[in-house]
């Protein structure tokens, strides 16, 4: 695959001629973007990471382990959500190893349709719950990206970890 085919970067040609293309580089996607046939699949708006259920739809969580605590995503990560005008998303997640991260404090930055949104900080051990206030959104499928400004190094695991997620879910406050 050529890169002005890759769907992981927003780009424009610059320079052509004949065999020779040169792009200009204007943003890189931190995850394959959602499809339109996943965003008509939706019918939940809320996950719950503590089940083995796969049926959501998201990027860069490993839902494949087996743990009733809940899930790890990596640094970046996207879910979509059905959202029918609820005034909150409500994120749960624990924290076991703080000094594992590559800096402290961590950054969590919260995205709505790839708008930032709202940007929390933690800096110790223990559960975390946020409440996200949602204003102007329409009713039907958003997509919620996180990103961690850190991500943990455990010993004997080599996937990318950000943060250990419980709940994610649209609620009224």
């Amino acid at each position: 695959m050529f890169f002005s085919d890759s769907p992981l970067f927003d780009h424009r040609l610059v320079y052509s001629k004949s065999d020779i293309q040169i792009y200009q580089l204007l943003y890189k996607y931190p995850y394959v973007p959602f499809t339109s046939s996943e965003r008509e699949r939706v019918n939940y708006s809320s996950i719950d990471f503590t089940t083995n259920d796969r049926d959501y739809i998201s990027r860069n969580v490993y839902f494949s382990e087996d743990n009733p605590s809940g899930k790890w995503a990596q640094k970046y990560s996207g879910y979509l959500l059905e959202y029918k005008g609820e005034d909150s998303l409500e994120i749960i997640w624990k924290v076991t190893n703080i000094y594992g991260y590559d800096s402290c404090p961590v950054f969590v930055n919260i995205s709505i349709n790839q708008s930032p949104t709202f940007t929390y900080s933690f800096e110790k051990n223990g559960d975390y719950r946020i409440d996200v206030p949602l204003n102007d959104l329409q009713d039907g499928v958003i997509e919620v990206m996180l990103t961690t400004s850190a991500k943990l190094d455990a010993p004997n695991d080599t996937r990318s970890l950000g943060l250990f997620l419980t709940w994610m879910g649209l609620v009224n406050q």
